[in-house]
């Protein structure tokens, strides 16, 4: 893949990553301010007012009865849907690994952390690549890999299904939609050759 188009794939999940944060105002600017470097047709719009996206956020994604749709990878991951399990743990060290801080307001395997993990790997494919760093550049790449197949790819798609039939809201149908059509095109195209 050109680095043209790793760049608009770590843009993507930074994006995808960004729109699952809780909406403030200093968020939705943000989520605008990127949605003005990817593609068009990739650009989820904002339809509703902010205290509705705030509301449909915490309705979907916190409680305070029964989350709608829970944004932990351990909830579809572990028996009796507890978050901090096993995946969580190896989550954790995973991002260890890459020197990364843990210490979050949310759990780590989060839907915005985990996309945003991807973004992070992507970024150092390119920045090796910069540097003709080619095994460093296929090291990343295959993190990328097996990040998604291990991780995000084994609950993204019964998460984004949650949201899609939960959600009143059209940004987080949209959005669920296009982060799992994303992860299921890279796995088939993009990851496809290993």
């Amino acid at each position: 893949m050109e680095i043209k188009e790793l760049k608009k794939s770590a843009l993507l999940y930074k994006y995808f990553a960004e729109s699952f944060y809780y909406p403030d105002e200093n968020q939705i600017s943000l989520i605008q301010d990127l949605s003005l470097n990817i593609d068009e047709s990739s650009r989820i719009l904002f339809e509703e007012e902010i205290s509705n996206l705030q509301i449909e956020y915490s309705r979907l994604f916190v409680g305070p009865f029964k989350v709608a749709a829970p944004p932990y990878g351990s909830v579809y991951l572990e028996e009796g849907n507890k978050t901090y399990g096993d995946s969580t743990m190896n989550v954790i060290s995973i991002y260890e690994e890459e020197k990364l801080q843990v210490d979050l307001k949310e759990p780590p395997d989060h839907i915005a952390i985990e996309l945003e993990f991807i973004s992070y790997l992507i970024s150092k494919q390119i920045e090796s690549l910069s540097e003709d760093n080619i095994k460093l550049a296929n090291t990343y790449f295959t993190k990328q890999l097996q990040f998604l197949k291990r991780h995000l790819a084994k609950w993204v798609d019964e998460f984004c299904s949650k949201v899609e039939s939960e959600s009143k809201c059209n940004f987080y149908k949209e959005l669920a939609q296009a982060v799992k059509t994303k992860v299921y095109n890279d796995l088939t195209n993009v990851y496809s050759i290993n």
